[in-house]
């Protein structure tokens, strides 16, 4: 069985945006403060996530593929 292809840059980038829309969510209700360090945590925490996620998760089947086309 073939291990698929990661992607850590993209998973780097994913993880990276999700950090700032969660973080930018969390200012908006008031939940964090804008500039304040937790704000920049929880922006690196999801960007090191989405990093270790591409390296460490499942990967896709091949499109085409007969795996794929039992499932």
């Amino acid at each position: 069985m073939k291990a698929g292809k990661k992607h850590p840059i993209r998973g780097f980038f994913a993880g990276l945006l999700l950090g700032l829309a969660v973080a930018q969510l969390l200012v908006v209700f008031k939940v964090l403060v804008f500039g304040d360090a937790a704000m920049w945590i929880v922006v690196v925490v999801l960007t090191v996530v989405g990093a270790l996620w591409s390296l460490m998760g499942p990967t896709r089947a091949r499109k085409g593929s007969k795996a794929a086309a039992k499932a």
